[in-house]
């Protein structure tokens, strides 16, 4: 026989829910994993440990927190996770984890939770066979809501978190796949609500709960059509800038997002360790690679403006301890370098290779050739690799007459329809041509040696 009352609203048991919640001795850590278990592979079973409760306890709501603490840790771990990837400073960082845990779970938990006791109250609670007149309570519909909300849980956060490259393409699978993730997890919270719900024997049509889910399922087809993906919009609440949606940067939402990403990681690492520019670890990358600066060398630095790769050359050659020379050339002057040969003025211009000859010194050669010139970039990308292509066929006319035998040619170039043409060139010079993608930047270098 069912009890005549409920504990689950008395004032005195919520107080002593809210004290267990700070002693973890008094919280079934195990039950309660067990409970998350089922709810993503067998959720009925968890309606039925709701009725065993009501059985041997009197109450529909769980009078364990635990359930709530579990549940604001894994919020908790996910929002810094997406606070660390996708911002860097601490209150972006704060104002992730505080979306996660106070907005959608407790804020919109609460509202939901209360929204759905008042129907279940108001029009779908009938008299038992009993004849008691029995009332859902708020905290069984905050319950409902917590079990309703772990699976969508793993799936919005979880799942998405190491899904985002592919869901921030621009490409329609990707859409149709975020908007199919986010209904499959908006289904499974209606899914699961109905079962709470449908568990109390003073409940009818439950199923009033599932209603939710078929308008989300339309609302996703629409903007699937309209091509709108509401992984991205979930995103940028979480905290990836507004501008990854805007198109004239060209290029996929994933590919901008990861560039931006290292950039900020590599333009903080330059600041610590006192690099004029981020480009410096490109070089520091391929010399730790191939071996490329040793002591007494000539280094030519084309380009050379803000300083970032020649700084990188007077330290790897050991300017000032041995007899290495590095010479930077730009059109534009840049503050001076100790120890550092300025020559300014266009590549092109014969004057410029002349006073870069009287810089290496007479019938000397240099056995180093860097150039990290790049083109303003648009975003169009045949445009930008045209570009730069035209950039290293001046930087290949400038290599003929000041590199030396055996000698390192380091040039940035962007993939495309001239670089196997490139290539093929730079083949018929070198002994070694290695195209190398870094990590500091998506953009690729070819290192080559031996003339």
């Amino acid at each position: 026989m069912l009890p005549p009352y409920s504990q689950d609203s008395s004032y005195s048991s919520l107080m002593e829910y809210l004290r267990r919640m700070f002693h973890k001795k008094q919280m079934d850590l195990e039950y309660t994993f067990s409970q998350m278990v089922y709810l993503c592979i067998a959720p009925r079973k968890v309606c039925q440990l709701t009725i065993y409760r009501h059985q041997t306890k009197g109450r529909w709501s769980r009078d364990d927190p635990a359930f709530v603490v579990i549940q604001v840790l894994f919020l908790a771990v996910s929002g810094i996770a997406y606070g660390v990837c996708f911002s860097h400073t601490f209150l972006q960082v704060l104002r992730v984890f505080l979306i996660g845990i106070v907005v959608h779970f407790l804020l919109l938990g609460s509202l939901v939770a209360a929204v759905c006791n008042f129907i279940a109250n108001r029009h779908l609670r009938v008299r038992t066979f009993q004849g008691l007149d029995q009332r859902v309570p708020f905290l069984y519909s905050f319950d409902v809501h917590c079990n309703a909300f772990f699976p969508t849980f793993l799936l919005l956060y979880v799942v998405q978190y190491f899904l985002f490259p592919l869901l921030l393409s621009d490409r329609v699978v990707s859409c149709i796949f975020g908007n199919a993730l986010c209904s499959i997890a908006l289904m499974y919270y209606c899914y699961i609500t109905c079962l709470g719900y449908s568990t109390l024997p003073f409940i009818r049509n439950a199923q009033v709960f599932l209603y939710p889910a078929i308008v989300g399922l339309v609302i996703a087809v629409v903007f699937t059509v309209t091509r709108t993906n509401l992984s991205v919009k979930f995103f940028h609440i979480l905290g990836v800038p507004p501008h990854f949606n805007n198109n004239r940067f060209g290029g996929s939402l994933a590919k901008r997002w990861l560039d931006v990403r290292m950039h900020d990681m590599y333009v903080r690492r330059a600041q610590r360790d006192m690099y004029r520019s981020r480009a410096a670890y490109k070089l520091l990358q391929l010399d730790d690679r191939f071996s490329i600066f040793r002591k007494n060398q000539r280094v030519v630095d084309l380009g050379c403006y803000s300083g970032g790769w020649s700084q990188v050359a007077l330290k790897r050659t050991r300017v000032g301890e041995s007899d290495s020379v590095v010479i930077g050339v730009d059109k534009v002057r840049m503050d001076a370098l100790q120890l550092h040969t300025f020559v300014q003025g266009d590549i092109t211009e014969p004057s410029t290779i002349d006073a870069v000859k009287r810089a290496l010194g007479e019938n000397k050669k240099a056995h180093v050739l860097l150039s990290d010139m790049a083109p303003n970039v648009t975003g169009r990308r045949t445009d930008d690799h045209l570009e730069i292509t035209e950039l290293n066929m001046k930087t290949l006319d400038v290599m003929e007459s000041i590199l030396g035998v055996k000698g390192w040619l380091v040039m940035k170039t962007f993939f495309g329809p001239e670089t196997q043409k490139l290539r093929t060139f730079l083949e018929s010079r070198f002994y070694k041509v290695q195209p190398s993608s870094l990590d500091s930047t998506g953009q690729v270098v070819s290192a080559g040696s031996c003339i």
